[in-house]
């Protein structure tokens, strides 16, 4: 009878513990097959043909997703036959080159760096510039933008047409940015100390549209 009990019991905590175990502790997010997936495809695709190293100085990549290191990893020389998506570089070349810190120079037809602390140089440049942007055609950072220009450390644009932060941002993304110090081109918009253009349009100017020069008059939000 004794044997039988202890059967008995070892079945029921057979049946019942499955059910515990399928719910997640406190606190603790789930994971669906999916998520881990993903998560497996990303780190998949980091790894280079040499894989482990954080640091290599020269980084070579073949194809699209092709490439000798890790993607992860911080190089002096980049170089991409179509494109390049590394961790940071100090010189990097490719048609279309994307990179999280660029430490000196970034050629391209396009080029993204997360943190531009160098030079990036192409037809159209993007990401936040700490340092100098040449753009052919367009220069994006920090919602702001530029038409054939240069943009220096976000402090300076000069071009065809440059736009800065103006109130409509501020609102939006409920923050201030750094405001230009100075924009020189055809068009000016945004909330610049000082705009010298054919037509120049301040937010913080009592008259917000002017013609050759405009200044900012009023803090931010125009109080």
């Amino acid at each position: 009878m004794k044997t039988v009990k202890t059967l008995l019991a070892i079945l029921a905590a057979a049946l019942i513990a499955p059910a515990f175990a399928a719910e997640p502790a406190a606190g603790e997010v789930q994971k669906t097959g999916s998520e881990v997936a993903e998560k497996r495809d990303d780190e998949a695709w980091t790894k280079g043909l040499i894989s482990g190293y954080k640091f290599t100085p020269l980084q070579l990549w073949i194809g699209v997703e092709t490439k000798l290191f890790d993607a992860d990893a911080d190089t002096v020389f980049c170089f991409g036959l179509l494109r390049l998506e590394q961790k940071s570089a100090v010189l990097s070349l490719a048609p279309i080159t994307l990179l999280t810190d660029n430490y000196g120079i970034q050629l391209g037809l396009s080029t993204l760096a997360i943190r531009n602390y160098g030079i990036s140089l192409g037809l159209i440049n993007m990401g936040k510039n700490h340092g100098l942007q040449i753009g052919a055609l367009l220069n994006v950072s920090d919602h702001t933008g530029q038409i054939c220009g240069v943009n220096i450390a976000d402090k300076v644009q000069i071009g065809i047409a440059n736009m800065g932060p103006s109130e409509r941002v501020i609102k939006k993304y409920h923050e201030v940015p750094d405001p230009f110090y100075f924009q020189l081109g055809v068009f000016n918009g945004g909330d610049s100390a000082v705009q010298i253009g054919v037509l120049n349009y301040n937010s913080r100017s009592y008259i917000p549209l002017l013609p050759l020069v405009n200044f900012a008059m009023k803090k931010d939000g125009g109080k």
